[in-house]
């Protein structure tokens, strides 16, 4: 959603992983798609996740079953945040063959700052059906200890699928 007014984007979503636990995040970006805020729960195992972004400093504060502490992370300044990154991936001016590095903040790694590093590779079409085609954008990726490919589709800019392998050979399939 984005909100005009104070120019701010504001992704929300509700999953389970794994299987039988749920959990909801809330991402808030300027329009720059500069992280603000992110609260993250997690309703079994009873732990709350609220973040703060400034320019070159994340903040944490973490309340496990009642009791809160907080911890605060030096960033690059342009960073990105973990749980909505994905949804920007096509708002991203990418030239072919130019491999570009995103620094992403994710609190759950050993250092906070966990990189993509992007490559638009080509042009691609997906026939969804015989009279409809989407013109997409295949951007090859590396994240840790994972590699694969996005589709972003060149008219609407979002992410249509996602294909990636991790280091020990299982892959994960993420279609939007």
């Amino acid at each position: 959603m984005i909100d005009s007014a104070p120019g701010q984007i504001v992704f929300a979503r509700s999953r389970q992983v794994p299987a039988g636990f749920f959990s909801t995040d809330t991402s808030v970006t300027d329009l720059s798609f500069r992280p603000l805020r992110m609260h993250e729960i997690h309703f079994r195992q009873n732990v709350d996740f609220d973040m703060r972004f400034a320019d070159t400093l994340a903040s944490v504060r973490t309340t496990r079953k009642g009791v809160p502490s907080s911890k605060t992370y030096a960033m690059k300044k342009g960073y990105f945040e973990d749980n909505m990154i994905e949804y920007i991936f096509g708002y991203l001016d990418l030239q072919k063959g130019v491999v570009y590095t995103l620094d992403n903040f994710n609190k759950d790694t050993p250092s906070p700052s966990d990189p993509y590093t992007l490559e638009y590779v080509l042009d691609d079409t997906w026939f969804v059906a015989a009279d409809q085609q989407i013109p997409c954008s295949m951007i090859r990726f590396t994240h840790g200890e994972t590699t694969g490919y996005i589709w972003v589709n060149r008219r609407t800019r979002q992410m249509l699928k996602e294909l990636g392998q991790f280091k020990n050979g299982s892959y994960v399939i993420i279609k939007l």
